[in-house]
């Protein structure tokens, strides 16, 4: 089983009635001076509500601003930019591996158990693909991508005291597909001058 939660980078440390203290635990790693990493365990599922309180709540924390990924099974993960003065933009991490915990097409099976006919099946997967599809341009239309994405993170690694690489470095980072998406961020975070080695959850790490 993969990873349900949320990474979290800031320069504060997050004051200790944020989150209940057994869900929250530091991540040991070479990170930049004064930086912190730290792993939050939530059990997020098909359903944004939870995604949007949880950084409400961070951004109510943290006000001098955070990056965190908000993972699904380290599979996809929701990321968002708080910068000072400026506000949270968002971005995608393995989006096709979020989507697919919101777009699951049918079982290829009646209701006695007995497979269906090859054509039905075929017709099945091709709505569920274009389903699949069109989720996803609409994800892509509420985050920003590319260079626009980019530059949001390096804007959040300046304004934290960091030195990022180049905007092409930061946008190869973040549209790279990794079967665990930890692994994923963990790139993000060399780019952005945070990370050089790090203790991130792999793909069997589950909630105490």
């Amino acid at each position: 089983m993969g990873f349900f939660g949320h990474l979290v980078v800031t320069r504060s440390s997050l004051p200790e009635a944020t989150f209940p203290a057994e869900d929250v635990e530091a991540v040991a790693g070479q990170w930049a001076d004064g930086v912190h990493v730290t792993r939050i365990f939530e059990r997020l599922g098909d359903d944004w509500g939870p995604f949007d309180a949880f950084v409400d709540r961070l951004a109510q924390a943290v006000p001098d601003g955070f990056l965190s990924a908000s993972i699904l099974d380290s599979d996809g993960a929701f990321v968002h930019i708080a910068v000072p003065h400026v506000g949270i933009d968002r971005c995608w991490l393995n989006l096709d591996g979020l989507v697919s915990h919101f777009v699951i097409g049918p079982p290829p099976f009646d209701e006695d158990g007995t497979m269906l006919p090859d054509d039905e099946i075929e017709a099945l997967n091709a709505e569920t693909e274009r389903e699949t599809l069109a989720y996803t341009a609409r994800l892509r239309e509420l985050a920003l991508g590319g260079d626009a994405a980019a530059e949001a993170c390096r804007a959040w690694a300046t304004a934290s005291g960091l030195e990022p690489a180049p905007v092409d470095v930061v946008r190869e980072a973040l549209e790279s597909r990794h079967l665990v998406v930890e692994e994923a961020f963990e790139r993000l975070l060399g780019t952005l001058g945070v990370a050089r080695h790090s203790g991130m959850p792999g793909p069997t790490t589950s909630s105490p």
